[in-house]
Protein backbone atom coordinates (compact mmCIF):
# COMPACT_ATOMS: atom_id res chain seq x y z
CA UNK A 1 0.00 0.00 0.00
CA UNK A 2 1.30 3.34 -1.01
CA UNK A 3 1.39 6.02 1.54
CA UNK A 4 -0.34 8.94 -0.17
CA UNK A 5 0.89 11.44 2.37
CA UNK A 6 4.51 10.30 2.26
CA UNK A 7 6.84 9.27 4.98
CA UNK A 8 8.17 11.24 7.91
CA UNK A 9 11.51 11.94 6.14
CA UNK A 10 9.61 13.27 3.13
CA UNK A 11 7.70 15.61 5.40
CA UNK A 12 10.84 16.78 7.15
CA UNK A 13 12.58 17.49 3.84
CA UNK A 14 9.52 19.38 2.63
CA UNK A 15 9.25 21.44 5.81
CA UNK A 16 12.99 22.11 5.74
CA UNK A 17 12.73 23.34 2.15
CA UNK A 18 9.84 25.66 3.02
CA UNK A 19 11.71 26.95 6.09
CA UNK A 20 14.86 27.54 4.03
CA UNK A 21 12.89 29.39 1.36
CA UNK A 22 11.18 31.51 4.05
CA UNK A 23 14.47 32.38 5.77
CA UNK A 24 16.07 33.22 2.41
CA UNK A 25 13.11 35.41 1.41
CA UNK A 26 13.09 37.25 4.77
CA UNK A 27 16.88 37.72 4.53
CA UNK A 28 16.56 39.21 1.04
CA UNK A 29 13.87 41.60 2.21
CA UNK A 30 16.01 42.70 5.18
CA UNK A 31 19.07 43.12 2.96
CA UNK A 32 17.11 45.29 0.50
CA UNK A 33 15.77 47.43 3.35
CA UNK A 34 19.29 47.84 4.75
CA UNK A 35 20.69 48.75 1.33
CA UNK A 36 17.87 51.27 0.81
CA UNK A 37 18.44 52.75 4.28
CA UNK A 38 22.19 53.05 3.64
CA UNK A 39 21.58 54.57 0.20
CA UNK A 40 19.16 57.12 1.68
CA UNK A 41 21.72 57.97 4.36
CA UNK A 42 24.41 58.35 1.70
CA UNK A 43 22.09 60.50 -0.41
CA UNK A 44 21.38 62.76 2.60
CA UNK A 45 25.12 63.07 3.31
CA UNK A 46 25.86 63.89 -0.34
CA UNK A 47 23.02 66.44 -0.37
CA UNK A 48 24.34 68.03 2.83
CA UNK A 49 27.87 68.15 1.38
CA UNK A 50 26.53 69.67 -1.84
CA UNK A 51 24.55 72.29 0.09
CA UNK A 52 27.57 73.10 2.26
CA UNK A 53 29.75 73.49 -0.84
CA UNK A 54 27.13 75.69 -2.51
CA UNK A 55 26.93 77.84 0.63
CA UNK A 56 30.74 78.15 0.75
CA UNK A 57 30.77 79.15 -2.93
CA UNK A 58 27.97 81.66 -2.36
CA UNK A 59 29.80 83.23 0.59
CA UNK A 60 33.29 83.00 -0.94
CA UNK A 61 33.43 86.52 -2.37
CA UNK A 62 31.87 88.15 0.70
CA UNK A 63 34.35 86.41 2.98
CA UNK A 64 37.18 88.14 1.10
CA UNK A 65 35.93 91.67 1.81
CA UNK A 66 37.08 93.29 5.04
CA UNK A 67 37.13 96.75 6.60
CA UNK A 68 39.06 98.35 9.42
CA UNK A 69 40.13 101.74 10.69
CA UNK A 70 43.70 102.90 10.85
CA UNK A 71 45.81 105.99 11.01
CA UNK A 72 47.24 106.51 7.54
CA UNK A 73 50.80 107.59 6.83
CA UNK A 74 51.51 110.77 4.93
CA UNK A 75 51.06 110.42 1.17
CA UNK A 76 48.37 107.73 1.26
CA UNK A 77 45.88 108.10 -1.62
CA UNK A 78 42.41 108.35 -0.12
CA UNK A 79 38.85 109.16 -1.08
CA UNK A 80 37.85 112.37 0.65
CA UNK A 81 35.03 114.84 0.27
CA UNK A 82 35.27 116.00 -3.32
CA UNK A 83 37.46 113.19 -4.66
CA UNK A 84 40.81 111.50 -4.22
CA UNK A 85 43.71 113.19 -2.50
CA UNK A 86 47.04 112.36 -0.88
CA UNK A 87 46.85 112.54 2.90
CA UNK A 88 48.99 114.43 5.31
CA UNK A 89 50.10 112.15 8.15
CA UNK A 90 47.94 111.36 11.16
CA UNK A 91 44.49 110.99 9.62
CA UNK A 92 42.18 108.23 10.81
CA UNK A 93 40.51 106.45 7.93
CA UNK A 94 38.47 103.42 6.99
CA UNK A 95 40.12 100.89 4.72
CA UNK A 96 37.90 98.54 2.69
CA UNK A 97 39.83 95.66 1.14
CA UNK A 98 38.38 93.48 -1.66
CA UNK A 99 40.65 90.43 -2.00
CA UNK A 100 38.23 88.60 -4.28
CA UNK A 101 38.67 88.21 -8.03
CA UNK A 102 35.43 90.12 -8.71
CA UNK A 103 34.37 93.70 -8.01
CA UNK A 104 32.03 94.69 -5.20
CA UNK A 105 29.55 97.53 -5.64
CA UNK A 106 27.49 99.98 -3.66
CA UNK A 107 29.85 99.82 -0.68
CA UNK A 108 28.51 101.75 2.29
CA UNK A 109 30.91 102.63 5.09
CA UNK A 110 29.13 103.15 8.41
CA UNK A 111 31.23 105.18 10.85
CA UNK A 112 29.86 104.37 14.31
CA UNK A 113 29.94 105.55 17.87
CA UNK A 114 32.18 103.41 20.05
CA UNK A 115 29.16 101.81 21.77
CA UNK A 116 27.71 100.88 18.35
CA UNK A 117 24.36 102.52 19.10
CA UNK A 118 24.19 104.58 15.93
CA UNK A 119 25.97 105.62 12.78
CA UNK A 120 27.86 108.91 12.94
CA UNK A 121 28.06 109.01 9.18
CA UNK A 122 27.50 106.74 6.16
CA UNK A 123 29.54 107.11 2.97
CA UNK A 124 29.20 105.26 -0.32
CA UNK A 125 31.90 103.98 -2.66
CA UNK A 126 30.22 102.92 -5.93
CA UNK A 127 32.71 100.17 -6.87
CA UNK A 128 35.84 98.58 -5.46
CA UNK A 129 37.68 96.60 -8.13
CA UNK A 130 38.99 93.09 -7.55
CA UNK A 131 42.17 92.65 -5.51
CA UNK A 132 42.23 96.27 -4.40
CA UNK A 133 41.28 98.52 -1.54
CA UNK A 134 39.88 101.97 -0.93
CA UNK A 135 40.83 104.31 1.87
CA UNK A 136 38.12 106.73 2.88
CA UNK A 137 38.74 109.61 5.27
CA UNK A 138 35.87 110.87 7.34
CA UNK A 139 35.69 114.66 7.35
CA UNK A 140 37.12 116.13 10.51
CA UNK A 141 39.03 112.95 11.33
CA UNK A 142 42.39 114.56 11.93
CA UNK A 143 43.00 112.70 15.17
CA UNK A 144 45.22 109.87 16.25
CA UNK A 145 44.03 108.94 19.72
CA UNK A 146 41.23 106.45 19.55
CA UNK A 147 39.26 103.83 17.83
CA UNK A 148 36.68 104.70 15.21
CA UNK A 149 34.68 101.53 14.47
CA UNK A 150 33.22 100.93 11.03
CA UNK A 151 30.80 98.49 9.51
CA UNK A 152 30.27 98.03 5.81
CA UNK A 153 27.55 96.69 3.60
CA UNK A 154 28.04 95.92 -0.08
CA UNK A 155 26.75 94.01 -3.09
CA UNK A 156 28.75 91.04 -4.33
CA UNK A 157 29.06 90.23 -8.04
CA UNK A 158 25.78 88.23 -7.88
CA UNK A 159 23.88 91.17 -6.40
CA UNK A 160 23.62 89.67 -2.90
CA UNK A 161 23.88 92.29 -0.14
CA UNK A 162 26.30 91.50 2.70
CA UNK A 163 27.18 93.22 5.96
CA UNK A 164 30.60 93.02 7.59
CA UNK A 165 30.01 93.97 11.23
CA UNK A 166 32.54 95.79 13.36
CA UNK A 167 33.38 92.46 15.05
CA UNK A 168 34.34 91.03 11.65
CA UNK A 169 31.33 88.74 11.19
CA UNK A 170 29.81 88.60 7.72
CA UNK A 171 26.06 88.15 7.25
CA UNK A 172 23.73 88.21 4.27
CA UNK A 173 21.18 91.00 4.56
CA UNK A 174 19.48 90.88 1.20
Amino acid sequence: MDNFWGTLPDWLVGLGTIALATVTFVGLIRERREKRRLQEKLDRQEQAAFCAAAERDRRAQAEQVVAWTAEQPAGTRALMEGGYSHLPGGMMSAVVQNDSSLPITNVNIHWQFLDGTADIEVRNIPTIPPRSHEVYVRPGSLFTNGEMPVEIDFHDSRGVVWKRARDGKITEIG
